[in-house]
């Protein structure tokens, strides 16, 4: 491994399998020093991915129903989420109002925009600064809403942001999800979700960006049925009778090369 951030990559990914992790065992599985992987863990702990423990760091110990942090969610399936927004950003035509929800999957929209002019409305601080901060062919207008940050998100949500988005029209509205199965689409968190309902009734067409993983899942709250979904981009690595199963139910899939 090459650089810290493919070391803290894969790191997470070995959390995410067994509970603990020692500095012996990280040392071994990298090929890196002790010094270096005692920094790395330091790193994963002040993201919220690890928690220190006696020889080494283990999985957060957090509620079950609670929202994965973002900093363990954007690792994973990270060239597939990719893929899938450059798909999704290649929709935009010149002018278009687009609202983009704060997943993991639609922040890797911000690599992939100002091709053409277009006006983002969203409720993701990340999403916003990460647009904000890169350099465009054509300009990307941002329209953040306001609200309540929801703990280790950078979401906003909440009336206010509700109240924000419904002030809005878009011909787009690209979701990222917890799941998208015969019955519609699911998510983590009942304000999330909110915020989602309302870019879904204020938009012409909605768009999902599920990498494989979610294709076939179940999360804990209802988003809306596969009814108000015009499309979902997934990614190869897709299951032939998830996209079959989705497909039925009349929505358009795209395959993301």
């Amino acid at each position: 491994m090459d650089t810290a951030a493919e070391r803290h990559a894969v790191l997470a990914q070995w959390l995410q399998q067994q509970e603990f992790l020692s500095v012996a065992e990280a040392c071994r599985r990298a090929e890196a020093s002790p010094a270096t992987i005692r920094r790395d863990f330091a790193q994963l702990v002040a993201r919220g991915v690890a928690e220190r423990h006696r020889g080494g760091v283990r999985r957060p110990q957090r509620d079950a129903l609670a929202m994965v942090p973002f900093a363990v969610r954007e690792m994973r399936q990270a060239a597939e989420k990719s893929a899938i927004a450059r798909a999704a950003a290649a929709l935009l035509a010149p002018g278009d109002a687009v609202f983009i929800d704060g997943g993991t999957s639609t922040l890797h929209l911000a690599a992939h925009l100002g091709a053409v002019p277009v006006r983002i409305i969203t409720n993701s601080l990340r999403l916003a600064v990460a647009v904000g901060e890169r350099p465009t062919e054509q300009p990307v207008e941002v329209h953040l809403s306001g609200g309540y940050l929801l703990p280790r998100s950078g979401l906003l949500v909440g009336p206010q942001a509700r109240a924000t988005i419904a002030g809005y029209h878009a011909r787009w509205a690209f979701l990222s999800v917890g799941g998208v199965h015969a019955g519609g689409i699911d998510n983590t968190d009942g304000l999330v979700v909110d915020l989602e309902q309302a870019m879904i009734a204020n938009c012409d067409r909605a768009v999902v960006l599920a990498d494989h993983t979610k294709l076939g899942a179940r999360s804990l709250c209802h988003v809306a049925p596969l009814a108000r979904i015009a499309l979902v981009i997934t990614d190869a690595g897709a299951d032939a009778a998830a996209l079959a199963a989705i497909r039925a139910a009349g929505v358009q899939v795209q395959v993301a090369a």
